[in-house]
């Protein structure tokens, strides 16, 4: 499989962001990454800005979506945004804040213990009895 490079746009490194001053060493590639899928989801210039919020145990990277702009977000997005690094992205959701609507994904730090869970639903079965 040949390696796949990627070029953000112009528009994408011009994006106001304050990653140095939020963000831990450790986890700056991590976050440049997801900012990165963010805005190569929809490559017309739908965010505000993308700001770095730290918070206990990570980090909620949060885009500004522009109210003019029409706009379609799928669940397939919000997963191809959480494959990033199942392990570390806790999370994401479209929400309405002060009045605008943004998109918020959680990051949990690179010190941050991770809990693994797994349910495997593998059959279901309804059983009828029938009254004779």
């Amino acid at each position: 499989m040949a390696a796949r490079e990627v070029r953000l746009s112009d528009a994408v490194r011009n994006l106001p962001m304050n990653l140095d001053a939020n963000v831990h060493a450790d986890d700056r590639v991590l976050v440049r990454n997801v900012i990165a899928t963010i805005v190569t989801l929809h490559t017309q210039n739908m965010y505000h800005t993308i700001n770095i919020e730290r918070t206990q145990g990570g980090y909620n990277i949060v885009a500004r979506i522009v109210d003019t702009v029409d706009f379609d977000i799928v669940g397939g997005d919000l997963h191809v945004i959480e494959a990033v690094s199942p392990m570390r992205v806790a999370g994401c959701c479209i929400e309405r804040r002060n009045n605008s609507l943004q998109l918020r994904v959680r990051v949990l730090s690179h010190d941050e213990p991770v809990n693994v869970t797994e349910t495997l639903v593998t059959h279901v079965r309804k059983r009828r009895r029938m009254l004779l």
